[in-house]
């Protein structure tokens, strides 16, 4: 059971450095093509995860965010290994 001194700690944190704090704006990223969303879980070692972590933070996004990116990164490599463009891609 969370108690009010932790709701009141989340609260502080997120009104002081979170994505809508003062002076920052936050960011809605809505793509055209894009007509629903899908999920996918990806288990991670928490060695890895933390790794995730730390290279959205020194990027400013999120790790959901930056996991994303990785996966549509390589699946453009794919794409474009399997109709003949250079490229690398892990498994090729």
């Amino acid at each position: 059971m969370t108690n009010n001194s932790d709701l009141e700690a989340e609260k502080c944190y997120y009104e002081s450095i979170g994505p809508l704090a003062d002076g920052k704006r936050g960011r809605i990223h809505k793509p055209d093509d894009r007509k629903h969303s899908s999920f996918l879980c990806v288990r991670l070692t928490g060695t890895e995860l933390t790794k995730l972590r730390d290279i959205a933070a020194k990027r400013g996004i999120g790790p959901s965010t930056l996991a994303r990116a990785l996966v549509l990164a390589e699946i453009d490599r794919c794409e474009n290994i399997d109709n003949g463009l250079p490229g690398t891609s892990i498994g090729h």
